[in-house]
């Protein structure tokens, strides 16, 4: 029998009202994550300033062959003196990324929009191979604002062993990837202000990765002035040379931690963590005690989607739901929650998850008579309510895994690009995505490749993707899209133009 249709049947059965027991949690038992290899030909892929020249192809200590030339003298120089143990060195090219060097807002910003969308689609052809693409991005002052962009959608796509970026003009200073001479405070873009407030961070939470700043760079240190260090990059600055060395070697230690990854043949996860709320809202011991005793297998199911999935457990008290043990990997630590469910609640149960969190959650309520699944009853007896919960979580584990690429800053009245290209989808049969832009435009069905949207006033909007794969199934992702006014888009023109020119910077 198939493990969708064990699925099915599961679910069906608990719809009906039928109890179970033991057959609800050996069903569930058979369902798990979808795990596929690391794609065999590891890949740096680099983006160059603004600006920076064709170098010819070079051969790099360790690399699987010569690079394209395009890479740029600032990566290169770093890429000559790291071990790249293997790794393909590949750059994004003119026709991917041109890296303008423009002194208009709207001709940067579409440069760095197509190198973004370069990017996205780059790793979606490594995908398409069926395996999980191993990727180290590494991108050069306009070049950093590409991958960064991307960083989201890319570290929920792809194994990113780590990501680097040298002098980054909207790097977010305030995060340990932070390192270099420059200040540990928050950067800027574009001097020489950025609009009235620090950039919203870019970074996917938890990626590892560094952001290399050298002090007084004019692009990535709030109080820098120098046009030539920003261009001095690992050129032999004895200041700055431990710094240099340690960055170094932080780099090759990711080439070869994958090297030995691959070597291994590991499988990873392709599904982002999932945190699994159950929202308790009985007095029934029979209910409680039902969970108790199964929240060894929930908590298990739920943590072999992914390392970094949680369970948490909520009540209603009063109308309101509260937490009652925030989401974590302890199962006795929720079923001590279960059976003596007197403790203080604290925080909201089920607000909306900020920009920096990853996880999706899934809000499964039980009551005295019944278990739901957001809106889904999915069953209606007390002692089944363990078996319940956890067939929904195996069903949560094999729904589509939707990716969505979306800029995080953008500009009123500027057409952007969005995607969900990078979703993964584990059944055979139709996809349907859809895309809320969350200014009350929405695009369903949405094709297969980037749909082009116009917010027409400044805000910070909430953009969902859903996949829905043929068995009905859904997944969604969610980015935060901040979009300033035409009126700062003129300011950082001002400030553009008002920087002294020179060739290959920026």
């Amino acid at each position: 029998m198939s493990r969708s249709r064990i699925i099915r049947m599961a679910l069906a059965l608990l719809t009906t009202g039928v109890s179970m027991g033991a057959i609800g949690i050996a069903a569930a038992q058979t369902v798990t994550a979808p795990m596929v290899p690391l794609c065999p030909e590891p890949v740096i892929l680099t983006a160059r300033g603004s600006g920076s020249e064709f170098s010819g192809p070079r051969t790099y200590p360790g690399a699987a062959g010569p690079s394209t030339g395009w890479e740029g003298a600032s990566i290169a120089r770093l890429l000559d003196r790291a071990d790249l143990h293997g790794f393909t060195v590949d750059a994004l090219a003119p026709e991917e990324y041109p890296a303008v060097e423009a002194w208009r807002l709207d001709e940067l910003m579409g440069s760095i929009e197509q190198g973004r969308r370069s990017a996205v689609h780059r790793v979606a052809d490594l995908q398409a191979a069926g395996c999980q693409p191993v990727v180290i991005p590494v991108g050069y002052s306009q070049g950093a604002m590409v991958f960064n962009g991307a960083e989201r959608a890319l570290a929920d796509a792809a194994h990113l062993p780590g990501v680097l970026y040298l002098g980054n003009p909207i790097r977010d200073g305030r995060v340990p990837r932070n390192i270099g001479s420059a200040p540990t405070v928050p950067g800027r873009a574009l001097p020489p202000v950025w609009p009235w407030e620090p950039v919203p961070s870019l970074n996917a939470p938890g990626q590892e990765g560094i952001d290399y700043c050298y002090r007084n760079d004019i692009f990535c240190d709030p109080g820098g002035t120098s046009v030539d260090i920003h261009t001095s990059y690992l050129t032999g600055n004895p200041d700055e040379d431990a710094e240099d060395r340690a960055m170094i070697d932080t780099v090759s230690a990711w080439t070869a931690r994958a090297r030995a990854q691959l070597d291994g043949g590991e499988r990873v996860a392709v599904t982002r963590p999932v945190e699994e709320i159950l929202v308790i809202d009985t007095s029934d011991p029979a209910v409680l005690a039902d969970l108790a005793s199964g929240i060894p297998r929930i908590v298990q199911a739920v943590t072999r989607a992914n390392p970094e999935s949680r369970v948490g457990v909520a009540v209603i008290r009063d109308g309101e739901k509260r937490w009652l043990l925030p989401p974590t990997r302890d199962p006795s630590a929720v079923a001590a929650i279960l059976t003596d469910p007197t403790g203080r609640p604290a925080g909201d149960a089920v607000a909306d998850p900020g920009p920096e969190v990853r996880s999706a959650r899934n809000v499964i309520t039980v009551t005295d008579t019944e278990v739901r699944a957001r809106r889904t009853i999915i069953s209606h007896a007390a002692d089944g309510a363990a078996a319940a919960v956890l067939a929904v979580v195996t069903d949560q584990l094999t729904a589509p895994n939707a990716v969505l690429d979306a800029p995080g800053v953008w500009f009123a009245g500027q057409p952007a690009g969005l995607t969900g290209m990078l979703s993964r989808v584990f059944v055979n049969g139709p996809v349907r995505q859809r895309l809320d832009f969350g200014d009350g435009t929405v695009v369903d069905p949405v094709g297969d490749g980037y749909v082009e949207h116009v917010w027409r006033w400044p805000g910070t909007y909430r953009v969902t993707l859903t996949v829905t794969d043929s068995l009905g199934r859904t997944g969604t992702d969610q980015r935060w899209v901040r979009v300033y006014s035409g009126d700062v888009a003129a300011e950082l023109d001002g400030a553009l133009r008002a920087l002294p020119s020179w060739s290959g910077s920026a």
